[in-house]
């Protein structure tokens, strides 16, 4: 029945997930330090990342903005990082995380917000599943693109007024305004 109307997707093997190296992926980002919106530590991870989905089959792009949190008084460069496979194909799935650190601490014991936060359990332990399956990406059938977006500025927060999301806001506001244009339509997202 409408068989004829379904698309035909090559059939795969599954591969297995390798979590001994995502997990030295992880250690690898935390040995970077803090990396907080707009630190040295922010565009180091911004370099690994790039080269690792590159090295992946994969086109990358910086999302490049500036934000500024209620509390603090400059604006901070920012960007999202978009590894894109498939990049031809309209129809996309989104597999996303976030990738900053916050600023210290505060979810912890009151007495440790002064320390350097390494965010492994929060934005890198994502970041380290998405490398991950990068690795496996190029060799998947699929009749979608896919785009492994990485936020940033989705934590960059110092006290209780400030806002979240920068990052993933930003990417909605900018894929608004150009879908109709590019003809890009997200069928889902992670």
């Amino acid at each position: 029945f409408a068989e004829d109307r379904v698309p035909k997707i090559p059939e795969f093997k599954p591969v297995p997930f390798d979590g001994e190296r995502a997990m030295k992926d992880l250690k690898a980002l935390c040995d970077l330090g803090p990396r907080i919106s707009g630190s040295d530590a922010m565009l180091a991870q911004q370099k690994v990342l790039t080269k690792h989905f590159e090295d992946c089959g994969a086109k990358v792009a910086l999302q490049k903005f500036e934000a500024k949190q209620k509390s603090q008084k400059a604006k901070v460069p920012m960007a999202n990082l978009i590894a894109s496979w498939n990049p031809e194909k309209k129809d996309r799935v989104i597999l996303c995380s976030h990738y900053d650190t916050r600023p210290f601490a505060s979810e912890d014991d009151r007495k440790n917000w002064s320390r350097p936060f390494a965010s492994a359990n929060d934005g890198t332990s994502g970041v380290a599943i998405l490398m991950e399956l990068a690795r496996h990406l190029k060799d998947l059938p699929s009749n979608y693109g896919v785009d492994v977006v990485l936020y940033d500025g989705e934590e960059y927060v110092f006290d209780r007024q400030d806002d979240f999301f920068f990052g993933s806001e930003e990417f909605a506001r900018q894929y608004l305004a150009t879908k109709d244009k590019t003809g890009t339509k997200y069928a889902a997202a992670v």
